[in-house]
């Protein structure tokens, strides 16, 4: 395994991502991050891939993705997690050593050079599985994945207007809302260009996402407030309800 590291040649944005993780307990103890699997894989990287800085910014968005994902584990332990584009997350390890008994399953969808790079880098778990992403067929591979599980499904866009442009955003939609009417589906991503996804106008928001019309803003926090910046603002995440599905019911009050 530590040859096949070392001959791995990895993305900048990777690294730097991987990094922050593996060092967050050491940075920002205040935070409650220790990721275990982070630091084990950032131990055995070849050394020419120390060049990277660890940025707090990454360490607190992923958190808030982390809480939305527990509180869904809760409520649906045998839940199905779609990450989009997530890098070298190692999200999956953090949530399953907090779980006595991890029974939900995770795929991961990311351009292909990544997923194979994911596929040399990390160990073949059962209820874990990355494939390529095909972006002219969004809708299709999702719809692959939504129609063999019998059970509730969260998607997950880390930084979505990053990774894709509007008419794919659309199409990822319009995969979902078919799956809708039989089981529970929740969605969560983060996008601070407000050309994009206008913010703060609920009206807005469903127009230009083309959401289902019983879709439900869960919760609208804000990840960070960057100085001044009049293309990004403030950088919102956000959980919509995209389904109810028989008998769910989601209620997000009493939880932090």
């Amino acid at each position: 395994m530590q040859n096949t590291i070392t001959q791995t040649k990895l993305p900048a944005d990777f690294t730097s991502a991987l990094y922050s993780h593996a060092m967050a307990d050491h940075l920002w103890p205040e935070l409650r991050l220790y990721d275990k699997a982070a630091r084990e894989l950032w131990e055995r990287l070849p050394t020419s891939t120390h060049r990277v800085r660890a940025q707090k910014t990454q360490i607190t968005r992923s958190l808030w993705y982390d809480q939305r994902c527990l509180e869904f584990i809760r409520l649906h332990p045998s839940a199905t997690f779609i990450a989009l584009e997530a890098g070298l997350n190692t999200r999956f390890h953090r949530l399953s050593q907090q779980a006595e008994w991890p029974r939900f399953q995770w795929w991961e969808l990311d351009r292909p050079e990544r997923a194979a790079c994911k596929q040399r880098l990390l160990p073949r778990v059962d209820n874990y599985r990355i494939e390529p992403l095909c972006p002219r067929d969004i809708a299709g591979q999702l719809q692959a994945i939504l129609y063999t599980q019998a059970r509730p499904v969260m998607i997950i866009c880390e930084a979505a207007n990053s990774h894709f442009t509007q008419p794919q955003w659309y199409n990822l939609l319009s995969a979902l809302k078919p799956a809708t009417t039989c089981q529970p589906i929740e969605l969560i991503f983060d996008c601070p260009n407000r050309i994009f996804l206008p913010f703060g106008r609920r009206r807005a928001l469903t127009g230009s996402m083309a959401l289902p019309a019983h879709a439900r803003v869960l919760r609208q926090d804000t990840l960070q407030q960057p100085l001044a910046s009049l293309m990004t603002g403030r950088q919102q995440g956000w959980h919509l309800s995209l389904a109810s599905g028989r008998g769910h019911r989601h209620d997000t009050s009493s939880l932090t």
